[in-house]
């Protein structure tokens, strides 16, 4: 409900807008304003007279409501409006013949009937309907012929002599008769037999002589002899239509052999072409009314805007231009359904139904009035949304024309300004920004600019930094006219109007937050986090941590992009906070764990060591950088034969890697999460590594355990509560998802023999 105020609020303050700004005064617009009126009325009409009151209008109704007892005269209009409307419509009814024409829908046995009276209600509804649906069929005919409408033929001018001329010569192969040929010809299955025949013959004889070896149609064409063929016609004696012959016919000489052609997929055909008659051009003068109907098809007529297409009683009612500036509405993809005349069939119809509304006083009824008015101003809006002066968020052109000179060296070389028609629409966009706008989205987003371990610069990627921002610039852009229509029409929303729940206290947002992460509602936990890092009355420190906690929600979502540009956010913003070097190792490790980019991942894990030397998670990141480095040596895996060994070490082994397991289920706070080291070898390795147990790095609970077939995910990494302010991300470990230690080489060697597991 508020939403759909808010979207009220706007119709209103933007059709005041379009007043203001003269739109309202466009008489193309106010034009088409009234034909939606219209339009309103005709809806109104078909709903409302042809269905509620049955055909009749108000003044009969209240005329019969007169004649009732007091009960009914105290009737509303609208209550009226229905009864009365049924009552005069059953008024002379036969109701007897309706019965006995449905009878058989009364039946209760082979042999039984219900009886009328038992029935009279529905027979009532059978006959009402009836009579609605004949009503609805004629009413637009009787409304037409009552307001004398009348379709106007367009007569399209006759073309002149000199035109059909010129289109006949131009066209004059469709007025020419084909060629004639008349032909002997071979037939065989082996062109090179074939060709090899013919290399010794010189004259016609010669080229019969060889019917009897190769011959061609069924029955075999006698010594060859086709007789006169023409194109596009099928060759005597059963040979079939052979395209490829005529190309040859129409360069060949008479009196010669001509080329081999394939006839069809088994037949090769030789011809020898005895005579050609060339086709000629018909005289104009036989042809002319061909040559007229040609034209008429091919050269499309449309009337003069001024053409009178529709009359009625008061005279012209539409003409050609009327047509097809209401045609302007319809879709492209859908004008071939929706040519000019079905276009001008629905006009007529808006215009009689919307004159009988005005005439029967349907239009001034209150709801029909409320119903055009909320149209009206959703029209202006839409109008004033489609303005220049909405495109330009209600900045001054020459403002948004100088802007765009500024940026047009660093910004608009390989881009065309968005602007039209008194609209600069990236002139408002660059209006909205911020000074280091650009280049504070630059390094959120800066991982779309990586190269292995290096980044393309900000001067050669600015232009689709500010492109990929249009679209959320178009937001704020919207969010200023609001902004700016509410202060000059002294906006004030009243207490009782529908509004937004107010927002939570920052600290009960952030612990909401982690409620819903934890019971996996990510959605609410996603909007709540969102409140709490905009809340400016929150401490860094509580806004640095919804920060951070938004990049787990989307690593655990999967979705990597959002989740770096997170824990990006929480550096460039909340730089000095605790959570800084925590983001700064889940980007690194999102590389290295996710994206699979080791190059990028021994960069951020660089960074770590450099600008946190001296975090309780520098020592992780420096193992990560020489277990990457050593192409995973120092990550342990399970041996298969350990689990399956006699020995009762390694059996021990087993029931204490059991033993770690069922407690990394019972920490997990997901359902269903499992931990897949003590499932199967291999299936896990430790995603960093620590001096002492995870345990106690770590203040707050993990907020899911995710599993993955080959390593642990950080989805689990430690999402604080608000008053924490040691709490560390840190990705599960292998074996426990919160107990488990990270495992170094120097721990690997106390436990290879105890454990069974391998280096």
């Amino acid at each position: 409900l508020p939403k759909m105020f808010n979207d009220y609020i706007r119709f209103q303050l933007d059709a005041k807008a379009a007043a203001d700004y003269g739109l309202t005064g466009d008489k193309a617009k106010a034009d088409r304003w009234a034909s939606i009126v219209d339009r309103i009325l005709g809806d109104k009409v078909n709903r409302d007279v042809l269905g509620t009151q049955q055909g009749f209008t108000d003044s009969a109704i209240q005329k019969w409501a007169a004649g009732q007892d007091s009960s009914v005269r105290k009737l509303s209009l609208d209550s009226l409006r229905t009864k009365g409307g049924r009552a005069l419509a059953l008024v002379g009814a036969n109701l007897d013949s309706v019965y006995k024409a449905n009878k058989e829908s009364f039946k209760t046995d082979s042999v039984h009937y219900k009886p009328y009276d038992s029935v009279k209600t529905t027979v009532e509804d059978m006959f009402v309907n009836a009579r609605q649906e004949k009503i609805r069929r004629e009413f637009l005919p009787a409304l037409r012929e009552r307001y004398g409408i009348k379709l106007v033929p367009s007569v399209r001018p006759e073309p002149s002599e000199d035109t059909l001329k010129a289109y006949w010569k131009l066209n004059q192969e469709r007025w020419s008769s084909q060629p004639i040929y008349t032909l002997i010809a071979l037939g065989s299955k082996d062109s090179s037999k074939l060709a090899k025949a013919l290399s010794t013959v010189k004259d016609a004889a010669a080229f019969k002589k060889l019917a009897s070896k190769f011959p061609i149609g069924t029955p075999a064409a006698p010594e060859g002899v086709l007789g006169k063929v023409k194109q596009q016609f099928a060759l005597p004696y059963g040979i079939g239509m052979v395209p490829g012959l005529f190309p040859v016919l129409e360069t060949g000489k008479t009196g010669s052999v001509l080329s081999v052609v394939r006839a069809n997929d088994s037949l090769f055909m030789a011809t020898w072409m005895e005579a050609k008659d060339s086709g000629a051009v018909k005289p104009y003068a036989k042809v002319k009314s061909e040559v007229r109907s040609a034209w008429m098809e091919a050269v499309k007529w449309t009337p003069a805007p001024g053409t009178i297409q529709a009359s009625w009683d008061k005279g012209t009612l539409f003409t050609r231009g009327d047509v097809d500036f209401i045609s302007e509405e319809v879709p492209p993809q859908m004008r071939l359904n929706f040519p000019a005349e079905r276009v001008l069939d629905f006009m007529i119809n808006w215009k009689a139904y919307g004159r009988y509304a005005r005439e029967t006083g349907l239009d001034q009824r209150s709801d029909v009035k409320q119903t055009i008015s909320d149209n009206e101003k959703i029209y202006w809006s839409q109008e004033f949304r489609q303005s220049s002066y909405a495109a330009n968020f209600l900045f001054e052109k020459k403002h948004l024309d100088s802007l765009t000179t500024v940026w047009k060296d660093s910004l608009f070389k390989s881009m065309t300004v968005d602007s039209s028609k008194g609209a600069n629409r990236d002139g408002a966009r660059l209006a909205l920004l911020t000074p280091g706008f650009l280049h504070r989205t630059y390094l959120l987003d800066i991982d779309k600019f990586r190269h292995d371990s290096t980044f393309e610069p900000y001067d050669s990627v600015r232009t689709r930094v500010y492109g990929d921002l249009r679209g959320s610039l178009d937001e704020k852009g919207r969010d200023r006219i609001d902004s700016v229509l509410k202060a000059r029409y002294e906006f004030k929303l009243l207490p009782a109007a529908p509004q937004v729940a107010a927002d939570l206290p920052f600290a009960a947002a952030f612990d909401s937050a982690r409620a819903n992460h934890d019971r996996r509602t990510l959605d609410m936990a996603e909007k709540l986090y969102h409140q709490v890092e905009r809340d400016a009355k929150a401490p860094d420190s509580v806004r640095a941590q919804a920060l951070f906690q938004l990049g787990q929600l989307y690593g655990e979502q999967q979705n990597y992009p959002r989740s770096l540009n997170a824990y990006r956010s929480v550096l460039l913003q909340f730089g000095k906070s605790n959570e800084a070097y925590k983001a700064q190792f889940m980007i690194a490790f999102t590389y290295s764990e996710y994206l699979k980019n080791e190059k990028a991942a021994l960069s951020e894990y660089g960074k770590m060591l450099t600008n946190y030397p001296k975090s309780d998670l520098t020592d992780d990141a420096d193992w990560m950088i020489r277990n990457i480095k050593s192409g995973g040596a120092l990550m342990p895996k399970f041996d298969d034969s350990a689990f399956v060994a006699d020995s009762i070490a390694r059996a021990d082994s087993l029931k204490k890697a059991s033993a770690k397991s069922d407690t990394a289920k019972k920490v997990a706070p997901v359902a269903g999460a499992k931990t897949e080291a003590a499932k199967a070898p291999d299936a896990a390795k430790p995603a960093a590594a620590a001096k002492d147990s995870v345990k106690s790095k770590v203040a707050a609970k993990p907020v899911a355990a995710v599993k993955d077939s080959t390593k642990a995910k950080p989805s689990a990494a430690v999402a604080p509560k608000a008053d924490t302010t040691k709490a560390k991300a840190v990705p599960p470990a292998a074996k426990d998802t919160a107990k488990a230690k990270a495992v170094k080489p120097s721990a690997a060697k106390a436990d290879t023999a105890k454990a069974g597991a391998k280096k």
